[in-house]
């Protein structure tokens, strides 16, 4: 129900898209068998701190490849294609902004490649792993920084943790008879990634 035109019928699409664009919609492509990722590049020295500074974290594949892509076409085609040539040696998720400080304090100290990861709708490349980074590659993954922190109505700022995805601060916005302002296409997957918004009030709120 978010678009006007859903639930509608378009009989003559079909014939339009084979006619004008040159289409057969029946073409299949096969796809090659699935290939597994390379074994993670592993930092013993971090690998040994890191554990204490996050809610969770993991180096199994189905993660690893989740969280080495955005959402361009060509990174999609990659994927489906399995021609990823590089994804993140492992997933961490911090809990708190204490957790992200002491993460990136050790990724410094023992020269760890560190990739923040939001909703995974970037379609900047800015998840892309480098194919010729041979060291260790964290994918920091901010989903469980979720909080509002405060709202200030006087002011109508709002201030979030990075990881709060954008169709849970419209809820929880609304709720409060306020708005974030804007809707993007990504609502429903995009984290926020700002600590500091505008708010304002939500139109019959």
């Amino acid at each position: 129900s978010r678009y006007p035109f859903s639930g509608f019928v378009f009989p003559n699409f079909r014939p339009w898209v084979e006619k004008v664009v040159g289409i057969n919609v029946e073409d299949a492509v096969s796809r090659p068998p699935a290939r597994r990722p390379a074994p993670p590049v592993n930092n013993a020295a971090f690998l040994a701190g890191v554990g204490a500074c996050c809610k969770r974290m993991s180096q199994e594949d189905k993660d690893r490849v989740f969280h080495g892509h955005g959402h361009t076409c060509q990174e999609v085609y990659l994927v489906r294609f399995a021609q990823l040539e590089r994804v993140p040696d492992l997933v961490v998720w911090p809990g708190c902004h204490e957790h992200v400080e002491q993460i990136v304090a050790l990724a410094n100290q023992h020269n760890v490649v560190v990739i923040p990861f939001g909703g995974g709708t970037s379609v900047s490349g800015a998840l892309t792993c480098p194919s010729n980074e041979t060291r260790m590659i964290v994918s920091l993954d901010m989903h469980e920084m979720n909080k509002i922190k405060w709202i200030d109505t006087a002011n109508m700022l709002v201030c979030m943790e990075a990881g709060i995805v954008g169709q849970d601060v419209k809820r929880r916005l609304e709720a409060q008879g306020l708005t974030i302002g804007h809707e993007p296409d990504s609502l429903e997957f995009s984290s926020l990634g700002l600590c500091l918004s505008a708010c304002e009030p939500a139109w019959g709120g």
